[in-house]
Formats: structure tokens, C-alpha cells, sequence
């Protein structure tokens, strides 16, 4: 579980325990994803960017087609 915070700069978040959902669609699509997160990548997340806005660096801890998670904060 990520709690997401919008702020003024982007997105900030937070890893609150560990929890498994229902894949969404698209997500669980491996032509979708281009880095999955390793449990200790998902527990480093502190913020999260549409890949629009900004493409994925060397913080990334998951990479998804229109998203991704990184471990630095905003």
C-alpha cells in the first residue's frame, strides 16, 4: 500500500505496509511495464511521475507506460 500526496511540485509517496491488489489492467500487462519493482524498490518509493511530465531516471524504481515510481522525493 502507497499513500500518494499531490503537492506543488508532483507527487509524493510513501510506502505504509505490504499489501497485494487485484491487478489493474494494463499494469499487470508486461507490454506495459518496463521495470517491475523489487520488494525492497517498492518499499523505497517517494514519489511517483507521469511520464509525460518527466521520463524515468536512474531513481526509478518501477517503470510503467504512463507512470513511474521513483526513489527520490519531490
Amino acid at each position: 500500500m502507497v499513500l500518494v500526496t499531490r503537492t506543488d511540485e508532483g507527487y509524493a509517496a510513501k510506502a505504509l505496509m505490504p499489501a497485494f491488489f487485484i491487478p489493474c489492467i494494463g499494469v499487470s500487462d508486461p507490454a506495459q511495464c518496463c521495470k517491475v519493482p523489487t520488494v525492497e524498490g517498492a518499499w523505497s518509493i517517494r514519489s511517483i511521475w507521469l511520464a509525460k511530465k518527466r521520463l524515468p531516471d536512474e531513481t526509478a524504481v518501477a517503470v510503467y507506460k504512463d507512470l513511474w515510481f521513483s526513489n527520490c522525493a519531490v
